[in-house]
């Protein structure tokens, strides 16, 4: 058997490592290492093509950057550990003091020390004349009007009225801390199973694929995906006002569903998001009048951009490569690879100042470029992320959690009744976990009105 005298038991000596894993000190410097992380993946542009780096950094600090993992940072292996070791943090930490708050919440016996309770302080005592039982009867009423339903609890000539609420709120800051390692679950998982790339597509092009950043492998989608047209409007200023694209998915072979992606309104199948992100123009084709050199004879050719057009006479096929805008300043240019009957091909540059020059002038025909039509094409973004359940799970658990952490608080509020000579005391008081002035108000109003309570 214990000893009435005993000392009480030391406390649980920790191992060191749960101990590291617990300290608050730990949580500071890891939110500080992500913050100061999220800012420079914030300021260094991320998943851009190397060029683009080489171009704006300088080979030697490209090379540093990669080997730092500073172009993918959010998809880095440190950054994920942080995410690990933060995720642990604060699950160790939870547990570690959950224990002692599930007792307080989730009570072996439901009662009052009334020890305890006599020697809180802001208590109110009142007296009265009648006898204990007397002033219960006329008392109980009121505080149960006040506070609800009562418990009860007698020791010899003490008996104890009391009310409990809010004890459930003791948990709000573990349903937050619960929503922060779910919105961490949602990070890792997006980081390891997701991605987000950019495609541009003109009008009628169907993708099944789309690349993955800072990779030669592609990603099929398990779909096709037909842009069936892309539309933009415009201000008089000539600032985009509205552009979207009508798109088609295609499976096995067979349209399943038809919608349009706007901005802000993304258009998700299967898991994978289409974000309308930008849109430009592209030539869409090339109109050429073929000048017959021996006879004068005009022929128009259309050459669909990126297509071939047959060339009359059996002279092969003409495919439009690139449009450029000036070259050599001599004025706007399209290239073109004439492909002749035999196989062999020749790259041609054609000029509309100069049609003459170059290798064209060899051709029987002299080759006008009329004009150059443009299309729009649409700029999606495609992402696939497989962590936006957790993200939808830990947004409704953290502002659950704050409702209850900054609305609630577990409150106990009681009346001691003794009988001292013929009499009776009442004594009055309470204890919250937060907000002691409304404690403090809701106590004072009880004393007044158990102040007018007329018992004899």
């Amino acid at each position: 058997m214990k000893p009435e005298n005993s000392l009480p038991a030391p406390p649980e000596k920790k191992q060191p490592f749960w101990k590291s894993l617990a300290s608050v000190n730990l949580t500071i410097f890891l939110l500080i290492f992500l913050a100061v992380s999220s800012i420079v993946g914030t300021l260094i542009p991320q998943n851009e093509p190397p060029a683009m780096y080489v171009q704006r950094y300088g080979y030697g600090t490209y090379q540093l950057l990669d080997s730092l993992s500073l172009l993918d940072l959010y998809h880095s292996g440190w950054f994920r550990l942080l995410l690990l070791l933060l995720a642990l943090n604060l699950i160790v930490c939870t547990t570690d003091r959950l224990r002692h708050v599930w007792d307080i919440v989730f009570p072996k016996e439901k009662r009052l020390n009334e020890n305890a309770v006599l020697a809180s302080p802001g208590t109110r005592a009142l007296k009265y004349k009648a006898n204990p039982s007397v002033v219960k009867a006329a008392l109980l009423p009121i505080l149960s009007g006040r506070l609800g339903d009562l418990n009860e609890t007698t020791t010899g000539s003490t008996t104890i009225l009391w009310r409990e609420k809010g004890r459930l709120s003791r948990l709000g800051v573990y349903v937050v801390h619960l929503s922060v390692v779910i919105f961490y679950i949602a990070g890792i998982a997006s980081s390891l199973g997701g991605f987000m790339t950019s495609i541009n597509l003109p009008e009628g092009a169907v993708v099944e694929q789309v690349p993955l950043p800072n990779t030669n492998v592609g990603y099929n989608l398990g779909f096709a995906l037909r842009v069936d047209k892309f539309e933009a409007q415009f201000y008089p200023t000539g600032e985009p006002r509205d552009y979207r694209s009508d798109i088609t998915i295609i499976e096995n072979g067979k349209p399943v569903l038809n919608g349009n992606i706007r901005v802000n309104q993304p258009l998700t199948y299967r898991g994978i998001t289409f974000y309308q992100a930008s849109y430009g123009r592209f030539p869409k084709t090339i109109e050429l009048n073929l000048v017959d050199k021996s006879s004068g004879k005009i022929i128009p050719l259309s050459v669909p951009f990126g297509q071939e057009a047959i060339l009359p006479d059996g002279l092969g096929t003409l495919r439009s490569l690139r449009v450029e805008p000036n070259v050599m300043d001599m004025g706007p240019a399209v290239q073109m690879l004439l492909t002749r009957p035999d196989g062999g091909q020749t790259d041609l540059w054609i000029f509309k100042n100069n049609p003459d020059f170059g290798r064209a002038k060899k051709l029987p025909y002299r080759f006008l470029v009329t004009e150059v039509r443009e299309g729009f094409y649409t700029g999606l973004q495609v992402a696939k992320e497989p962590g936006i359940l957790f993200v939808w799970a830990g947004s409704i658990l953290m502002v659950l959690g704050i409702a209850v952490t900054f609305f609630m608080s577990h409150r106990k509020i009681w009346a001691v009744l003794e009988k001292k000579g013929e009499g009776t005391t009442v004594t009055i008081g309470g204890q919250t976990n937060k907000n002691k002035l409304g404690l403090e108000e809701r106590l004072d109003n009880l004393y007044l009105r158990l102040q007018k309570a007329d018992i004899k």
